[in-house]
């Protein structure tokens, strides 16, 4: 084990080089340290620290644990080492049995063994931090078997095909039989999905050889579900044969195909066609269905969702003349709100989830734009003159543009659905000049999870 006081030594003996935060000078990875955890970092994992300040991050480590772990590596430009978790000596008070049997191999729920109080709590300070005048953080309903989605990707091992997600930090596959957060139904296909999918030789993103790429199945709160393969090719007749016999199973409304060639960080490839049933499924977790595939967006937890659409509706009130809903993906904010105004405009980029969401025949008219550089998105607003503009963007949030558009005099209330607080808090410091936060809550969409739901109303501000 590597004492603190040769590292130490070594240290002094770097005193000349630049920022003396090039521990990849000093570490070569391997050495063994004791370290006492102080806090979280924003992935929930590990922090502590050596005696001369120097940071180590180490994931299932949590605050008030003591733990043995092994540097892997060192940052280039902060006095920052990365490890690996060896052993706990002294737990932490909310440390619990993981209820995961591959975790931390598989890194999705890096809280799988942090108490759920504890989770929302640190949550709620996380919102607080950056909205001082935030109000209620909602808790999950069910924090277990909330997953409404997955997707799995395949391998070939000597032991076999296995079917699973990405071991944390690699690219070997994990199997993923049994995952305590995916839903039930979804996880009784693993063994038939398995079996279909090693029809395929498995996609190599290195090389670029090989066919199954992924496979993503989506459940609705009714119970259907929706499968897609993506390929790399077409099936041949043989194996679109044998796909049917596989996947033809009382709750499962349609298996879809999806094409993708590039090699490339983006899931899925512009070309999908129905291999049987359905192209999609509809989810009802508010009054109005909306259609879900496997490359439109959709909620993970439904609960929740309903949860956030009600309050939504809530905020919104009745007899708007005018509702504009942004980054509108299939339409569950714009269905949701409907019935509360003379009309409702949904922008969203996808052009299939455009034609999904004109094919319901609602009072919803969906609008093909892309909220960036050249949009028509500002003569719109200018048009209908919305008293209300919803937007639910990505993770990176409003895009420069959609600011501006907003700043000009968009709306005289905006409403912000957003799966990341620290955008949010970026994105409602540019809108101040213009608009008051007047509700800020947050709600556990993402159980054992860093991530949560913020939802945010915005008021233009009276002028004289």
């Amino acid at each position: 084990m590597m004492a603190v006081s040769t590292l130490l030594r070594r240290l002094s003996r770097k005193r000349g080089c630049p920022e003396m935060g090039r521990l990849s000078d000093v570490w070569s990875g391997g050495e063994v340290l004791d370290v006492t955890i102080e806090s979280l970092d924003e992935k929930w994992r590990g922090v502590g620290s050596l005696p001369d300040g120097t940071e180590v991050i180490i994931p299932a480590a949590l605050p008030g644990d003591t733990v043995q772990a092994r540097v892997e590596s060192a940052s280039a430009h902060k006095k920052r080492l990365y490890a690996s978790l060896l052993s706990v000596g002294t737990p932490a008070s909310c440390r619990v049995p993981s209820f995961c049997g591959v975790f931390p191999d598989c890194y999705g729920c890096p809280g799988a063994t942090i108490d759920y109080e504890y989770q929302t709590r640190v949550k709620q300070q996380v919102l607080r931090s950056l909205f001082p005048s935030a109000g209620e953080f909602c808790p999950s309903i069910t924090p277990l078997h909330y997953r409404s989605k997955t997707k799995w990707v395949g391998q070939m091992t000597p032991e076999g095909f296995i079917l699973g997600g990405f071991r944390h930090q690699s690219r070997e596959v994990v199997s993923l039989g049994d995952c305590p957060v995916t839903h039930p139904d979804i996880m009784a296909l693993h063994g038939r999905i398995k079996k279909a999918a090693s029809i395929f030789e498995p996609f190599d993103d290195k090389s670029g050889r090989g066919v199954f790429r992924s496979v993503f199945i989506k459940r609705n709160s009714q119970g259907e579900m929706i499968v897609t393969f993506v390929l790399t090719r077409v099936p041949s007749p043989q194996e679109r044969s044998a796909l049917q016999e596989l996947m033809t199973q009382p709750n499962i409304a349609g298996v879809t195909v999806n094409i993708h060639t590039e090699i490339t960080n983006v899931l899925t490839g512009p070309e999908e066609f129905v291999l049987f049933g359905q192209g999609h499924i509809l989810e009802r977790d508010h009054h109005v269905p909306y259609p879900v595939n496997a490359t439109a967006f959709s909620q993970i937890n439904h609960t929740m969702a309903s949860t956030i659409y009600s309050r939504i509706r809530q905020w919104a009130g009745s007899k708007r003349m005018c509702i504009l809903d942004l980054y509108a993906g299939n339409g569950p904010i714009a269905l949701a709100l409907s019935d509360l105004a003379t009309r409702v405009i949904a922008v969203e980029r996808s052009s299939m989830a455009v034609s999904m969401g004109n094919s319901l025949g609602s009072h919803v008219e969906f609008i093909q734009e892309d909220l960036g550089h050249g949009s028509e998105a500002a003569a719109i607003i200018r048009r209908l003159k919305p008293d209300l503009i919803m937007v639910n963007p990505p993770r990176s949030g409003l895009s420069p543009e959609v600011i501006s558009m907003l700043n000009s005099g968009g709306s005289d209330t905006i409403g912000y659905m957003s799966c990341n607080p620290y955008t949010l808090k970026r994105d409602a410091t540019l809108l101040k000049e213009h608009y008051t936060p007047v509700l800020i809550e947050g709600y556990d969409m993402f159980p054992h999870t860093p991530h949560f739901e913020t939802l945010a109303f915005f008021q233009l501000h009276h002028r004289d």
